[in-house]
Formats: structure tokens, C-alpha cells, sequence
């Protein structure tokens, strides 16, 4: 999906964001917002580019001002070690509910709520998580993702922020345990905004529950573009039964990869105005996208 005009004000925030939270100068924030602006898309020909692109040339100029490529690994920390905290709980909560594979997609989803870049309430996240526990899955989308789930023998999973990352491995392994799937979870090389690294998801856990790497694109994408892929993933990726998308990140690049129509699923949730206005659905329900 390419760059909706509502889209740079967000990509804005979330750098200031990240500059208040690791640079103390404030000529330094200064001139870093001005090469922001510099980035803003002006033409119709500007807009032909996706947000994760954007935030990847904005992630270089502020990694070369600033000298720091992983500002926010103190934040991730923190993210993961909340939804490490919840996932006990979440874990029965999913095992002992009627449909444990919708369940753990809801909270797959709704993990996403830990996520330092978007998220700025004072409300306790086990709340926020429950909150979105009450939005309804939609049936028609769930049935089509359980199918396909069904037949899918080799699946590649591409994940998204810290903390929800330990959502997923519940979602994993009910996979598994209902269709006897071999999933590959794939995270990000280079750290990029509160994305999960590998390190990022050894720590969380995942390399016990599947086999897990990292895409191997030596740029700070927060998104997967599948010609950047090395050539072992990216022909896992095709050969694969089945390819599941976590976030928007992902959500925006992956869209546009045409190898992939009729066999991704992408699972996120509707943070914003180009996901509400697409799939008609409000703010903060999760999203099932069968493409």
C-alpha cells in the first residue's frame, strides 16, 4: 500500500518521538526536523512510495546525526518484558476458550497494543489488551484464514514489534498443535523503530517454540520487500503454502508484492485512517486481510 496523505503526520510523530527520547541538543532536533520536511511527499509522483520506505531514509539521516542505531532497545526491552509478564495468563486464557485459534489470533493481534510508537495512554496495558479482546473477529475472514491454515504444510510468518512478538508464539504453537504446520518466523536485521530484531525475539522466546531468523535486508526497513530478501528466504517465502503478515509495516510493502496474491494473510490491527477507511471496520478492531 502506498502512502496515503495521512501518513507523514504520523511518520513526523513517531520520529519526534524517537528524537526527544534519545538526544538531549536541541539544535540538533531542530535540524533533524527540518531534514523530515525534507522528506515530505509534495507531488502525486512523491506518493508512489510506501510509509516503511519513508521511515527508512528518515531512520538513516538520524542514525548518521546522531550516532545511534538502536535508540529505542531500552523501550523494546521494556515491551517485551510486559508481554512476558501477560503471557501466562494469555496462554490459558487461549488454551481453555471455545475456539483457542481464533483466540490466539485476537491476542496475536491485539499485542500490538504494546507498542511504544503509537500507543501514549496512562491505562495499564493488561487493559488496553482486554479492551480489544471485546472487538469482534470478522467470521467470513477468520473461516478463510482457518482454511487456509488447513492446507498450508510450510509457512512463513514475518512479525512486527516487540511485545507482541510473545503473542505469537501462542499463535504459533496453536498452529502447530491444530494442523501440524512447519513455521518459520521471521524477524527484522537491522533495528528499525520498536521492531523485533533476532536478538529481539530469542530474548522473548520464540526459538523454543519455531524455527526463527532474521529477513536479511542490511537496511532499516520496518517492512518486508521480498526482492530483498536473500535467496534462501526469499525462495522459502514462494515456495511456501502459506505467508502470514504481522502489522502495518508489513502490511504496507507486502501488499504490494503480486507473487504473493491468494496465498498471504495479513493480521493487524486498524491504528489509523487507511486501514478504517479500506476495511470499513473502527478504530483499533483487528483485521484479518485474506489477499
Amino acid at each position: 500500500m502506498y502512502i496515503w496523505p495521512d501518513c507523514f503526520p504520523c511518520i513526523t510523530k513517531m520520529f519526534m518521538e524517537v528524537a526527544r527520547n534519545s538526544l538531549d541538543d536541541e539544535q540538533t532536533i531542530q535540524t533533524f526536523t527540518g531534514m523530515i520536511e525534507k522528506h515530505r511527499p509534495k507531488t502525486p509522483r512523491d506518493f508512489k512510495v510506501t510509509s516503511p520506505e519513508i521511515i527508512r531514509d528518515l531512520w538513516v539521516v538520524f542514525h548518521e546525526m546522531s550516532g545511534i542505531a538502536d535508540p529505542l532497545k531500552k523501550m523494546k526491552k521494556k515491551q517485551n518484558d510486559t508481554a512476558l509478564s501477560l503471557h501466562p495468563s494469555v496462554k490459558k486464557s487461549v488454551l481453555e476458550s471455545n475456539d483457542p485459534l481464533a483466540s490466539a489470533i485476537k491476542f496475536s493481534i491485539s499485542g500490538n497494543a504494546i507498542d511504544i510508537m503509537t500507543i501514549r495512554t496512562e491505562q495499564p496495558v493488561e487493559e488496553i489488551i482486554q479492551t480489544l479482546q471485546s472487538f469482534s473477529l470478522d467470521a467470513a475472514s477468520t473461516e478463510q484464514f482457518r482454511e487456509r491454515l488447513s492446507r498450508a504444510k510450510k509457512i512463513v510468518f514475518f512479525g512486527d514489534n516487540c511485545g507482541e512478538i510473545v503473542f505469537d508464539k501462542i499463535l504459533i504453537e496453536i498452529i502447530q498443535g491444530h494442523f501440524g504446520s512447519d513455521v518459520t518466523f521471521v524477524t527484522r536485521t537491522l533495528p528499525v523503530l520498536n521492531d523485533a530484531t533476532l536478538e529481539d525475539a530469542l530474548y522473548a522466546g520464540m526459538d523454543a517454540v519455531t524455527h526463527t531468523v532474521e529477513n536479511g535486508i542490511r537496511q532499516p526497513l520496518p517492512g518486508t520487500i521480498i526482492e530483498k530478501l536473500p535467496e534462501e528466504l526469499r525462495e522459502l517465502t514462494c515456495e511456501s503454502d502459506l505467508v502470514i503478515s504481522k502489522g502495518g509495516g508489513n502490511y504496507d510493502t507486502l501488499t504490494e508484492e503480486a507473487g504473493l496474491k491468494g496465498k498471504i494473510s495479513f493480521l493487524l490491527q486498524a491504528k489509523c485512517r487507511p486501514y478504517v477507511t479500506l476495511y470499513r471496520v473502527p478504530l483499533g478492531s483487528p483485521i484479518i486481510a485474506n489477499i
